[in-house]
């Protein structure tokens, strides 16, 4: 009798494992519990990420968080079920019930045979490992995480390790709360295949300093009003770099067409023996060279520690798309205006 009552709760368990085996199968290269351990600090940067983008939760994400959640609620009952339990469930169905002893020896074999524990913690490592990946991808594409993750010096974080790594940052951590809800979710094949093709693969240099910029697009004038992709098609050799008090950042009369946005420090701009101007925080120099294709017109001096995010545009293969160019060019000459203006006014008080 009690033979007939295990196999009936071990055959749905195992259906249950199954189930879930099926969808991802198991990630083999995970350490025990490697991700699993992690569980808390991956649903907090989920719910952070949430929050600072109300637009980031997609149906995947939020899909697979209750999936992992269920998933992990039905991995809490197991745990909690022990041969006593089970026995006062069976003895209260049976009309003739074994003896516990005679229970418990069939019970405790059932466990071992199938090793229930470690399948379903395996299984759970593999969810989170997707998942993991899954909201750092979605924060790529997200402006407001990505100009958190730059003021927590996390850009380009591709996993929660890799976000804590480089944040230091401690995160207001929850334990997965035991609520009822869906065993057995099902996905969509494009889902699977997408989750399957993310990979925890850190980004190049030049590819982390154009989300940085990316990140700050918005104060920067000429690209106003223009797509993220569009951006990412003109911008070339995007480089974060870093200047001492008097450094030379850009020398006047030299042949250059870099452009320059200022992430912190100041900077002075000197004509001759003439001190014209004086840039800060969030301000953009260099286009005049890159627009008029002419030698620069003026030097710029660090005049405090001052960090910088570099780059070049190209433009060639962008003029195809007239809308677009006509944009950037209207953007550029209404900035240059503004700009000669003040110079303008600046010479005229040292005239």
């Amino acid at each position: 009798m009690s033979v007939k009552f295990l196999n009936k709760h071990f055959s749905k368990t195992h259906s249950v494992i199954e189930h879930h085996i099926e969808i991802f199968g198991i990630k083999q290269d995970l350490k025990d519990r490697e991700l699993f351990s992690l569980r808390a600090q991956i649903g907090s940067v989920y719910r952070l990420f949430s929050l600072l983008d109300n637009k980031y939760d997609t149906k995947l994400s939020h899909n697979m968080f209750n999936d992992i959640i269920s998933f992990f609620n039905f991995h809490t009952k197991l745990e909690a079920t022990n041969a006593k339990i089970l026995y006062k469930e069976y003895s209260e169905e049976a009309e003739k019930a074994d003896s516990f002893a005679k229970f418990q020896d069939y019970y405790n074999s059932e466990v071992e045979l199938n090793s229930f524990e470690k399948r379903i913690l395996s299984i759970l490592n593999t969810k989170l490992y997707y998942f993991d990946l899954l909201i750092f991808d979605q924060a790529r594409k997200s402006k407001p995480i990505q100009q958190y993750l730059f003021s927590v010096n996390a850009i380009g974080s591709t996993t929660t390790v890799d976000f804590l790594k480089k944040s230091a940052n401690r995160l207001t951590t929850f334990e997965f709360e035991i609520t009822p809800s869906k065993l057995m979710y099902r996905y969509k094949s494009d889902d699977i295949a997408y989750l399957k093709d993310l990979y925890p693969e850190e980004l190049g240099v030049a590819d982390k300093n154009l989300i940085k910029l990316l990140s700050v697009k918005d104060r920067i004038s000429f690209f106003e009003n223009m797509k993220d992709n569009d951006i990412k098609a003109i911008v070339k050799d995007p480089s974060f770099l870093v200047y001492k008090k008097g450094d030379i950042i850009i020398q006047e009369g030299e042949k250059n067409d870099s452009i320059y946005f200022i992430f912190s420090g100041k900077c002075q701009v000197i004509i001759g023996e003439h001190n014209i101007a004086e840039l800060q925080k969030s301000q953009v120099f260099g286009e005049f060279a890159f627009l008029l294709d002419t030698a620069r017109s003026a030097s710029v001096v660090a005049s405090s520690p001052t960090s910088v995010l570099r780059f070049r545009l190209d433009c060639a293969k962008y003029e195809s798309q007239l809308n677009g160019i006509t944009l950037l060019y209207k953007n550029f000459t209404d900035e240059l205006v503004k700009k000669i203006l003040h110079i303008n006014m600046s010479m005229a008080n040292i005239i």
